[in-house]
């Protein structure tokens, strides 16, 4: 994050969009960086955009870039493979990103004839390749001979299965499956060895037929589970002993195997993001029964869906580190905004469906760092107070079917406020205008759906949706 931080100083890359937390989430290289080196960088082959040209605009200088090896190639609009330069050799090419986002009925073949060009003759010395996008691309067992292979992203290509020969690339260290049809994978990539990121949307892993392992075969290297589903009974000894290097973990588990995947996580000390789901058999939200909280000094951002089991232990033990917290379906007696006050460092608090079954809430301690607070589906709250000097600096705030709240005792006292957001709420215009101020827009674009926004430096207000 310094490295980033020094790019952006010198004007390096520039940030488009910011995380509520108040991270950086896109980036962009400048404008006038770009217009810079790109010419130059893809005369010498470092790089190649492909574009579709029209015979009117075709000269002689258009197929300069491919007389010498193209390295990295970003290929938008057709297929590189199916142009006019089919027969132009491939076997130096480092990096192929894809925008090809055609969709239909018929799967993108031309991956499968690029794949077999790149490995023609020899193995290719392909590092990188990323589809995401590109509707069922035509995987073969070709991808085996990719032994530089470190980067392949198969995200949103509708993909129902990836080739086992994916699973023994030597040197793979990301592997993004993330909102696909894919629900398993090869059982020998967990014996990755230099596996770092591994992206999924609920793949599932039977870890009771397993081979078990212990600490005794430790790997450091993976840092990113995104996304693994576990079903069956968890025994003691299992393959998860071995990941203890992992950084950013998201899971579902079924309930009966929370006391094994918790004291997993209590050896996760380097775990930064944490995204926890307890299922029943029924794959019902069902309840978490957590110890290993007070373990877990370096987490970040932490997310958990299901009814906590000693609620006020587990509050009162959540990492002081906390900057993102997210409670859903916890089902919560007690108001808990005391208790999560103590959380100096928190930036983002989420409160969603029956996260909290009280009637009133009550806001008097400060929370210094709050930047964005949302309650969703509290269908119980009926009060909520605000008092001094809470959240200082809270600039967002949004509410969801909170039906039964009508107003809010104390809205006016958070100063720094910048947008409020209502959906499926029933406070009237007015009501908002006394609170914000008179001269606050109002977008109503739905029945349900209300934004507003101000200008907090010069007063001027205006609305985004």
């Amino acid at each position: 994050m310094q490295q980033f931080v020094q790019l952006e100083s010198r004007n390096l890359v520039q940030i488009v969009k910011w995380s509520l937390d108040g991270s950086p989430k896109t980036c962009l290289l400048p404008n006038a960086l770009h217009d810079a080196l790109s010419p130059n960088a893809e005369n010498f082959g470092f790089f190649h955009i492909h574009r579709i040209r029209s015979s009117s605009t075709a000269s002689n200088s258009d197929t300069t870039p491919y007389n010498i090896p193209i390295r990295r190639l970003a290929d938008g609009l057709q297929m590189f493979i199916h142009t006019e330069h089919e027969k132009h050799s491939m076997t130096n090419l480092r990096s192929y990103i894809s925008f090809y986002d055609r969709k239909g009925d018929r799967p993108a073949d031309g991956i499968g004839d690029l794949l077999k060009k790149i490995v023609k003759d020899r193995f290719g010395k392909l590092v990188v390749l990323d589809l995401e996008g590109v509707y069922k691309p035509a995987l073969s067992e070709d991808i085996g001979r990719l032994p530089c292979l470190k980067y392949l992203g198969l995200r949103r290509t509708h993909l129902d299965s990836v080739p086992k020969s994916v699973a023994e690339l030597p040197r793979l260290q990301s592997l993004d499956v993330k909102h696909t049809n894919i629900t398993t994978l090869p059982s020998t990539i967990w014996e990755e060895k230099k596996l770092r990121h591994l992206y999924m949307s609920e793949v599932y892993v039977d870890l009771s037929i397993q081979k078990g392992c212990d600490h005794e075969g430790s790997s450091t290297n993976l840092h990113t589970l995104w996304g693994l589903k576990i079903r069956g009974q968890i025994p003691m000894h299992n393959q998860l002993n071995r990941l203890v290097g992992v950084r950013k973990l998201k899971l579902t588990c079924y309930e009966s195997s929370m006391e094994v995947i918790d004291a997993w996580l209590s050896e996760l000390t380097n775990l930064q993001s944490l995204k926890l789901r307890s299922v029943s058999e029924r794959h019902e939200s069902s309840k978490l029964e957590l110890e290993s909280m007070n373990k877990l000094k370096s987490l970040r951002k932490l997310y958990l869906l299901g009814e906590l089991t000693g609620p006020r232990k587990i509050l009162g033990e959540l990492p002081r580190s906390l900057s993102v917290l997210t409670l859903s379906g916890s089902y919560l007696p007690d108001d808990p905004m005391e208790m999560l006050a103590e959380l100096k460092e928190l930036k983002v608090l989420r409160l969603y469906g029956h996260s909290f079954l009280g009637k009133t809430m009550v806001c008097r301690n400060t929370f210094p760092k709050l930047q964005a607070l949302k309650l969703w589906k509290l269908v119980e709250l009926q009060h909520w107070i605000v008092e001094d000097g809470t959240m200082p600096v809270l600039e967002n705030l949004e509410i969801r079917y909170c039906n039964q709240l009508k107003e809010v005792d104390g809205l006016e006292k958070l100063t720094s406020l910048t947008k409020l957001t209502l959906t499926g709420m029933e406070w009237s215009v007015d009501y908002v205008k006394d609170k914000m101020g008179s001269d606050v827009k109002i977008d109503t674009e739905t029945p349900e759906a209300v934004s507003f926004k101000r200008n907090k430096k010069s007063g001027e207000n205006e609305i985004s949706k």
